[in-house]
């Protein structure tokens, strides 16, 4: 947390409100950082989960009496939405450009602010165009585009609607799991309402100094502000490694539970 910007000492509301500012600021880029991961990972459940739906629809259909397997079989080839050349283009074209977005360093992507001669700062316009209003509709296309041609891909195979349920269940599955394990969410989360927090003290430490007690006198900054101050540091430790170990042991305790049940 402590930066070049971050006070060596406190004794003042100056120091503290920078201090407030240093660690909100830093919590902001954390957020920024951590928040594709996340984005990705709570999306992909929701689009894998239209598919493990219809698939188990169609296996509910051939267990009765009207419908039969070959029945859905011949229903879900009439499906086919790629010939096979475009099918495989298009599943690994958009696997690859979703992997290399995920892998290359954020602030490639993020919005940079230029200060100008007058001092005023700026956002250049490619990265505030691609982050407001392009990077999203183009992840949700990247993820529906990997999702279609692998129907199209499942539909092409034998044993349709087991490699169908197989599939999309593993994928729904897998990307909750992953999520829950390496805390993508909780990490963004945790940055989000922090750096909220930093924000509120910060504004409340800068309005001290201006507020006056009952003789007129201004307000003393004294050990209570100093308190305060360590125990939201303090507190943005202890839930950073609790986290940390919750999501670790996530797995460990998954098992104990499964053979707890088991007979």
């Amino acid at each position: 947390m402590a930066g070049k910007d971050f006070p060596k000492q406190i004794t003042n509301f100056d120091e503290l409100v920078k201090a407030y500012e240093h660690c909100c600021n830093h919590l902001k880029s954390k957020d920024a950082e951590s928040y594709w991961l996340r984005y990705l990972f709570r999306r992909i459940p929701i689009f894998a989960s239209t598919g493990l739906i219809f698939f188990g629809i169609c296996f509910a259909i051939t267990l009765t009496e009207n419908f039969g397997t070959k029945k859905i079989d011949e229903f879900l080839l009439s499906l086919r939405l790629f010939d096979v050349g475009y099918r495989d283009h298009i599943l690994i074209g958009s696997f690859f450009l979703l992997l290399l977005r995920s892998l290359l360093p954020w602030k490639w992507f993020a919005n940079k602010e230029t200060t100008q001669a007058t001092g005023e700062k700026k956002t250049k316009n490619w990265r505030k165009i691609w982050s407001e209003n392009l990077e999203k509709p183009i992840a949700l296309l990247l993820i529906s585009s990997i999702l279609l041609s692998g129907f199209s891909w499942i539909i092409a195979q034998n044993h349709i609607l087991l490699l169908g349920l197989t599939i999309f269940s593993v994928v729904t599955l897998g990307a909750l799991l992953v999520d829950r394990t390496l805390g993508f969410t909780r990490r963004n989360e945790r940055y989000r309402l922090f750096s909220s927090r930093a924000e509120g003290l910060r504004l409340e430490s800068n309005s001290r100094k201006q507020i006056k007690d009952k003789s007129g006198k201004p307000i003393e900054f004294n050990e209570e502000h100093l308190l305060e101050c360590s125990a939201f540091f303090e507190e943005l430790r202890l839930d950073k490694h609790n986290a940390t170990m919750t999501d670790s042991f996530y797995l460990l305790r998954l098992k104990q539970r499964l053979l707890r049940y088991m007979p």
